[in-house]
């Protein structure tokens, strides 16, 4: 079966706002990937569409100079579970969760958070 990720890399980072323990980070476009092998790695299919990703109980941590902004890089970590520059698409995150980004080499910054079922 087919894996849709969204690659943090060469996703553009339009809005983040956060309200009552929520981050709410919107992608406008997002790059996304398919594939049937291993995400972000073997041969697909690539798109850009516009994305949200919306986090329960998060914090943002570290700063973002401006908006929009090109994302170099980022790494998620759910669990015991790690991707480098991937986040799932249509997936309810179980855990204590992280995810970093880089805005360019010299600006991260990330979000902590616990996300319900």
């Amino acid at each position: 079966m087919a894996s849709r990720n969204i690659e943090i890399h060469d996703s553009e980072l339009k809005t983040v706002t956060v309200t009552d323990g929520n981050v709410v980070l919107e992608l406008s476009p997002a790059y996304i990937h398919m594939s049937d092998g291993r995400p972000g790695i073997d041969a697909g299919t690539g798109w850009l569409q516009n994305a949200v990703i919306r986090v329960r109980g998060g914090e943002l941590v570290g700063s973002i100079n401006e908006l929009p902004c090109t994302l170099w890089d980022g790494h998620l970590t759910v669990s015991d579970e790690s991707f480098d520059n991937l986040v799932p698409i249509l997936w309810t995150l179980p855990e204590i969760s992280r995810l970093n980004s880089l805005q360019d080499p010299e600006r991260h910054f990330g979000f902590a958070a616990i996300a319900s079922r």
